[in-house]
């Protein structure tokens, strides 16, 4: 890339201050341009499909399709592309998710502005930016034990509802699956809502996905 050219970038997050933050940072630095800025996954893939970018910024989870599922298809398309996902989770073993799914750095949101410049520079020279690059093969097992997990607030019944109502299934199907009543399913969505907060179906796959409680 010719030094004289700028750094087309879209950026993606869920969250609008932190998105218009974002975006503020980079359009005060003179390499950068912001081509686009999504708050969804779906959105950062016509975004990129549109503006071609050479850097893409992204939420780790966001609405609909998480960061993680969004950049493993616009590697599949645009493999030259660069990737820094940003996230609140400081989880080693999601690191290394998404370090496996070919994310060249993961970045803590608590990073001060100077650090994450610095990432980016580093990003844009070729380097990976990780807390530990060691290649290590990812332990779906640890993830789903990990300390952060959401899912540990829920009981094996409630994590058995989500399994069955992820797929589709209705509430007396589910029912007849667990050999329970009606009621009782609802009382498992209360309870997983209240635990979980609320949140689409989509949501709720995606989140399931990320923690091992579904599989890819």
């Amino acid at each position: 890339m010719n030094s004289n050219t700028k750094i087309r970038v879209v950026i993606a997050d869920d969250h609008e201050i932190y998105l218009l933050g974002l975006n503020s940072l980079l359009k005060r630095q003179e390499k950068y341009e912001i081509v686009g800025r999504a708050t969804n996954g779906s959105g950062l893939i016509e975004l990129v499909d549109k503006k071609n970018p050479d850097l893409v910024v992204f939420d780790f989870l966001m609405p609909g399709m998480n960061g993680l599922d969004a950049i493993m298809k616009i590697k599949a398309k645009y493999s030259n592309i660069k990737s820094v996902i940003i996230s609140n989770t400081e989880d080693n073993n999601i690191k290394k998710l998404c370090e496996s799914a070919g994310i060249d750095a993961f970045v803590s949101k608590t990073k001060t502005r100077e650090e994450f410049l610095g990432i980016l520079e580093q990003v844009m020279a070729g380097k990976k930016y990780y807390t530990s690059n060691e290649n290590v093969r990812i332990d779906y097992n640890n993830i789903k034990h990990s300390e952060n997990n959401p899912f540990h607030k829920l009981s094996n019944r409630e994590l058995e509802f989500i399994k069955y109502f992820t797929q589709g299934y209705t509430y007396t199907q589910i029912s007849q699956k667990m050999n329970i009543s009606d009621r009782t399913v609802n009382t498992h969505r209360v309870n997983v809502t209240r635990k979980l907060g609320k949140l689409t179906l989509g949501e709720l796959i995606n989140l399931s996905r990320v923690w091992g409680v579904l599989e890819y």
